[in-house]
Parts: structure tokens; sequence; C-alpha cells
């Protein structure tokens, strides 16, 4: 159950991040935008993904070793 919710905040976390930048052309121009507190939140996100992993992984391994 934590891998499921680690991949689906993972998802949700490159979403974010893929979200937080925006080009824009005008009259020939390139215009780049950035959402840094967007970014931020996906890093965090992300690092919470990688723990609940990890978590996951190793209460997977623990009950292998018991059975």
């Amino acid at each position: 159950m934590l891998i499921l919710f680690s991949v689906w905040i993972g998802i949700d976390a490159a979403q974010k991040f893929d979200a937080s930048e925006e080009n824009v052309r005008f009259l020939g121009i390139r215009i780049h935008t950035e959402d840094n507190s967007a970014k931020q939140t996906a890093f965090m996100e992300l690092a919470l993904c990688a723990l609940v992993l990890a978590g996951g992984v190793s209460l997977l391994n623990s009950k292998r070793a018991i059975v």
C-alpha cells in the first residue's frame, strides 16, 4: 500500500513540477516564466515519495524475513 501511495505522490509531484514552468511566444519573443514555490513544493513531494517508497520496501522485506 505504501509503495502505491509513493507512486501516486511521485506522479503528482512530477505534474506539479512540469506545470511550474511556462514558455510563451509573443511577437516573436520567447518569454519564460517560473513558479518557484510550486517547484519547491514538487521537490518536497518527491522527497516524501522517496521516504514512503523506502518505508514500503523496508516493510515488504521485513515481512518476507518473518514468513
